[in-house]
């Protein structure tokens, strides 16, 4: 799982990144935050992942692999990763002296942690009147809602997502496959984290960012749009992706045969249906859908398989797609061509696949930048670059369990 030929070879530091010489500090776990810092690395920037002593409990999710989890190494993959115990007053001072080395700071504790640590606005703006400190909570920190815990689950059934997924799939609702919510919020507070930089450009200050996943939630679910035009029953008369069983597999069709119907009848072989009254005019047919989706239905049925049914479809301008599972999608021309998939180092002298950054450029560099790190595996080296700190420094923070010394490999996070 090679990366693509024809994309710009990826170093752990190189100039032509997009991000080159911006210094972030990570303080955050699981996803949403976790994502949002790993395209800050992929695009260039030094991340500084900060851990407590009972580490990012992705860490232990799902299989581990030489003492990594596949989730943490997905999100994690070229981090510097170190250990500092924030409960203790000398961990807090060795975080405020850290915070004018760097140019972001990124937390996701839920709202009011970080004045209660000692690490409010006013004490990071008078640290560092430059820092661009982006917070992500779950309904945003001057929210009703904003002392509530939020997972992606909660988020999703909040923002109006699963209930209206059930009513368009005619069934009780029920939590999606994968945390959107985590993930869509990593990307959007991505996108301020650069656009705050950006502004700082020009104006020379900082500033702070309050992201909020049920905000981008809202933001990105389209029925929005039409409940606020109050016409809730207008996204019914739109094609979404209809699931269509094949012999062998499933493909989604997302085109609109009300307004591309010749094209339509054409592709599935029912030329009987340009004589239907019923589907004489564009809205004739929008009232009687469910006559296309059946007929639809029916040839999709006697198709061999799903591949050949997308085909044919698409050779007569009407998307679709095969239903394919997570390993058939990975195995796939259209990631392996992409170079979406890139080897980097297991920690055991091998090699582990993941999934790279989405962007491509024409004149800069983009993607993973080394591998993941163990828990508090680059305290000594990050602490002596950034803060001047000596050994003899840094065996007292060791000593003094500020610092925690490099976790095993087999080191797993304590429960909390």
């Amino acid at each position: 799982m090679s990366e693509r030929a024809d994309r710009r070879p990826m170093t752990e530091s190189d100039e032509s990144y997009p991000l080159a010489g911006v210094r972030v500090l990570d303080l955050t776990r699981v996803v949403a935050g976790p994502y949002c810092t790993r395209l800050l690395s992929d695009l260039g920037a030094e991340v500084y992942k900060i851990e407590p002593p009972t580490a990012d409990m992705a860490r232990a999710m799902g299989d581990r692999r030489h003492g990594l989890s596949g989730l943490f190494t997905q999100h994690n993959v070229g981090k510097n990763c170190l250990c500092i115990d924030l409960d203790k007053p000398g961990g807090i001072e060795l975080m405020l002296e850290l915070v004018p080395e760097v140019d972001v700071l990124v937390d996701n504790f839920r709202p009011g942690v970080m004045e209660r640590i000692g690490m409010g606005e006013q004490v990071l703006r008078a640290r560092n009147p430059r820092l661009i400190h982006c917070q992500i909570s779950g309904f945003g920190h001057d929210s009703p809602s904003s002392d509530r815990r939020a997972f992606a689950g909660v988020v999703h059934a909040m923002s109006g997502v699963l209930e209206s997924q059930a009513r368009a799939d005619e069934r009780g609702a029920t939590d999606l496959a994968h945390a959107y919510a985590d993930t869509a919020t990593g990307v959007h507070a991505c996108n301020a984290i650069v656009a705050a930089l950006f502004m700082r450009e020009r104006t020379g200050r900082g500033q702070t960012i309050d992201m909020a996943m049920h905000d981008v939630m809202m933001s990105i679910n389209e029925s929005c749009g039409e409940h606020l035009f109050e016409s809730p029953r207008a996204m019914e008369h739109h094609f979404r992706g209809t699931l269509l069983p094949c012999k062998q597999g499933a493909i989604v069709y997302a085109g609109d045969p009300i307004y591309q119907f010749e094209r339509f009848v054409e592709a599935i072989e029912r030329a009987d249906l340009l004589d239907d009254p019923r589907l004489s005019t564009s809205r004739s047919r929008t009232d009687h859908r469910q006559v296309l989706i059946d007929a639809l239905g029916d040839w999709a049925a006697q198709q061999p398989d799903a591949v050949a049914a997308s085909e044919r479809l698409e050779s007569f301008g009407q998307p679709a797609g095969e239903v394919r599972t997570i390993p058939e999608a990975l195995r796939s021309p259209e990631v392996t061509g992409r170079g979406m998939l890139v080897d980097v180092d297991d920690r055991a002298g091998g090699r582990v696949p993941v999934l790279n950054t989405p962007y491509f450029f024409s004149a800069a560099s983009s993607g993973a930048r080394g591998h993941a790190r163990y828990r508090g595996e680059d305290n000594r080296r990050v602490l002596g670059e950034l803060l001047g700190y000596d050994d003899a420094r840094l065996d007292e923070l060791e000593q003094a369990a500020i610092v925690i010394k490099t976790a095993k490999k087999r080191d797993k996070p304590a429960a909390s």
